[in-house]
Order: C-alpha cells, then structure tokens, then sequence
C-alpha cells in the first residue's frame, strides 16, 4: 500500500497488516504532474497516481518509530506551537499597552515574567497606577523575582501619569482585558514550562543529547531537535550530504551550463521537500553557529564578502556541522572546536587563515 503521510491512518494500516509505504504528499503532487498535463485532481486520480508511484520506484517500508522517538516528535512538535501562541500573546499584550499605557510597555522588557504578570494585576492601567504609592508597589512585588532597577523603570513609568482622562469605569473596562490577556500569556508560559521539563527528563539520561550539547551554542532544545529530524537515529542516514538533503540544509541547483559572460545559468533553490521544521532547524543551527564559533563566524564573514545571502551563508555553516555531528555521532567523541580549526588550515582554507584557537566568539 502506497499513502500520503498521514498520521494515524499509517500506523492503523500497519497494524492491520498492511505493507505500508509512505511518501512526501509534494513529491506524490510532483510526481502526479509528470504523468499528464490536464491538472485535474479527484480521488481516483490520486489513487492512479500513488500506485504507479509504488510500481515504479522502489519505496522503503514504513516501520513504526520507537517510543521515545515518537515522544520526542510530539513533544517537540507542540513545544514549538506553545512558543509560537505564546510569542503572539504577548505581543498582543504589548500592542494593547503600547496604546493605553505607552510609559508602562515602554520599561518593560520581558511580558513572559511572572513578576509582570503580579505587575499587570496590581497596575493594569495609568488610573490604578496613578492610586498606587511607590511603597505599596514595593511591597506588593516583594518575592515576585523583580530586579530593583526593573521596579524603579515601573514606578518612572508610574509617575509619568499617562491619561490622566482616564475615568475610573473605562479604567476597570481596560483592567478587565489586561487581565484577560495576561492570564493567555501566563497559561501558554506554563505550558512551555512544563513541556520544556518532560523534554528534559526523557533525554536527561540520553548520551546522545549529551554529546551533541558538547559543541557551543546547541542546548537541549536543539539537541533534541537534531535528535528527532534524524541525527542519530538508527536508520538515520550516516553521510553529512544525505543528512543534509533530509534536512533541508542541501539546496536544489536548476539547469546547466554557463552563459556567454561565463557565469553559470544555473540556481540554488531551497529544497521545499524537506520538513519546514527541518529546515528551520537547520537555519537557527547555522545562525547560532555564526555566533558562538570561530570558524563558523570567519565562514560568515567570507560568505557575505562574496554576495551570498545571509540564509544561503547559515545552510552552509550547517552542512559543515552536520560533517561534524555525523562524525561525532559515528565516534562518540565530544566535539573539539581547535581540532577542527586546524584541520580546516591544514586544508589550505582561506577564509580560516586567521583564525586564533579559541572555542567560542566572544560574546558583544
């Protein structure tokens, strides 16, 4: 049986006995496309389609993941839409108070604390603000987790006495939304927390986590996002150039040959097939690399000088760590930033000439 990735369905097939073989649903569209011109879609054409697609090409059978990795997956997954609902409700938090109370939003840095969530109850608006003397506020934010200077930026922003038209029934009005959206942000930071720490115990005895986080600027997070999109994996590819492809870290290069100024009539593409979250990941990796490492930062550096885009700089910064992390995770030896230094001069690379042995960039 031939299917579309669908989970649920998959695994139902699998248990009832069927053979089952999975494919990307843009590489089954892709394929559909090759076998006529009429762009019409229903049913029966899928099914045409995805058997031919089984017939002739040779498909791998789908195997149900182990547990672990499967909880990885899912926690992974809702990890990542628990911080993208919180990141968008506390800017919607931050956009009502940038319109009702300017000086308030202004000295806040941080909507996800908690002792602004204490803040936003005591002071949601200029009118309770301007009822609140600075030693109340002192002692109601007693044991919040609030930095003196944090306090002092709020009572500036006290004293500023915005909308001093305020009356005491719209203030309550106002009141009641902040209290509304602050409650949001305060669930959804609750939910990260607590899914950041099931993240934590299920790969706190991991080695595989462990040596990953040995190479400066991967944490647990992007250890275990490695983790899931393949590294590691007992069927996961060991070649960096095939990571790579499954990763999305590996552009598609289009057409041939060169034109008459003899540059090439060729392109780079993004390689859509890849998982999206892959292809973040592989982004965030290069971009973070940039950052803490040496080498990566001179690669950067060389990049940019040569007109690349800052994205198409941070894949190739990542395809040069996946080398790595293959390599680590086929060793088992801890990463060694120096090593890799040298072997990169030892190899007559240019831009790492001037590279000095140090395992991190400084932080600016």
């Amino acid at each position: 049986m031939v299917i579309e990735a669908a989970p649920g369905w998959v695994e139902m097939f699998h248990h009832a006995g069927a053979v089952v073989h999975v494919v990307d649903p843009k590489q089954a569209k892709a394929f559909a496309e090759s076998l006529g011109s009429s762009g019409a879609k229903d049913d029966k054409r899928d099914g045409a389609s995805l058997a031919e697609m089984g017939r002739s090409r040779e498909l791998p059978v789908w195997t149900p993941a182990k547990e672990l990795e499967e909880q990885l997956h899912l926690l992974s997954i809702a990890h990542e839409s628990a911080v993208e609902e919180n990141t968008s409700a506390e800017q919607r938090l931050r956009s009502f108070l940038r319109e009702r109370f300017p000086s308030l939003e202004a000295g806040i840095k941080d909507f996800g604390s908690a002792w602004v969530h204490r803040l936003l109850g005591l002071v949601p608006t200029p009118w309770h603000g301007r009822r609140t003397t600075k030693e109340e506020l002192s002692q109601a934010m007693k044991g919040s987790g609030a930095h003196r200077s944090s306090l002092e930026r709020v009572w500036e922003a006290l004293d500023a006495n915005d909308a001093p038209w305020l009356t005491e029934t719209m203030a309550q009005t106002h009141a009641l939304l902040v209290g509304r959206l602050v409650e949001r942000v305060a669930v959804l930071s609750r939910q990260v927390a607590t899914i950041d720490k099931e993240l934590d115990r299920l790969t706190a005895e991991l080695d595989l986590r462990h040596l990953l986080e040995t190479v400066g600027g991967i944490a647990m997070k992007m250890a275990i996002r490695l983790i899931v999109f393949g590294l590691g994996m007992d069927d996961a590819p060991k070649d960096r150039d095939q990571l790579g492809i499954l990763m999305g870290a590996c552009p598609v290069f289009r057409r041939s040959g060169k034109d008459r100024k003899g540059k090439s009539k060729g392109h780079a593409f993004m390689r859509h097939a890849a998982d999206p979250r892959a292809r973040s990941t592989m982004y965030l990796l290069g971009r973070v690399a940039s950052q803490r490492m040496n080498w990566a930062s001179a690669m950067y550096g060389d990049g940019r000088k040569r007109g690349q885009s800052a994205a198409t700089v941070y894949r190739r910064i990542a395809r040069c760590l996946l080398r790595i992390l293959s390599a680590m995770v086929r060793t088992g030896q801890a990463y060694d930033n120096d090593r890799y230094v040298a072997a990169l001069k030892r190899n007559g690379v240019a831009w790492a000439h001037d590279i000095e042995p140090s395992s991190e960039v400084p932080v600016k």
